[in-house]
């Protein structure tokens, strides 16, 4: 089963930006903490220009290392950790990845707060209220995984959940 879409590029259009570009983290981060995006991009300009060259260099298809620090270009998941666990939210590993949908969000039994999750290891994006928040609905692509997320709860305990277990919990709870 899938989850509510709404279409949310974090304000980016607001602000006036145009073209194509690899901010997903931007945006994301702009929606969950309804910060706006302008300042969510201008604070990640800060950290790359501030950061050693290995904490904000990426790598495109080609292999080609692009020297422009800029968020446009993506932000690598050391400088977003940074960034992200600066304001609160705390880093939980999926093992094994789950797929996109509302029966894992339901089995993961977050709260209804805007949370931040790591699709396949290379997108961000915001799920609040059962309702993915980005740019595009990307639960209709083929084989979308949550990696891992990124939340605001004070008591998770462990960095990494072995969902195979959360899963039998939840289906236990639900024969009940």
């Amino acid at each position: 089963m899938r989850l509510k879409y709404c279409e949310d590029d974090g304000g980016r259009a607001a602000a006036d930006y145009k073209g194509i570009a690899k901010d997903c983290v931007v945006r994301a981060i702009s929606i969950a903490t309804q910060q706006p995006y302008t300042q969510v991009y201008q604070d990640f300009m800060s950290l790359m220009r501030a950061a050693p060259y290995y904490m904000w260099h990426k790598k495109t298809k080609s292999d080609q290392l692009i020297l422009n620090p800029s968020p446009r270009n993506g932000i690598s998941h050391e400088l977003m950790s940074k960034y992200l666990e600066s304001r609160g939210f705390t880093y939980v590993a999926l093992l094994p990845a789950m797929p996109l949908s509302l029966e894992s969000i339901n089995i993961l039994n977050l709260p209804s707060s805007a949370v931040l999750f790591e699709i396949n290891d290379n997108h961000l994006t915001v799920i609040r209220n059962h309702t993915l928040y980005d740019h595009a609905n990307i639960q209709v692509l083929p084989n979308q995984k949550i990696a891992a997320y990124w939340d605001k709860k004070k008591n998770i305990s462990s960095h990494w959940v072995h969902t195979d277990d959360m899963r039998e919990k939840y289906k236990k709870n639900r024969k009940k």
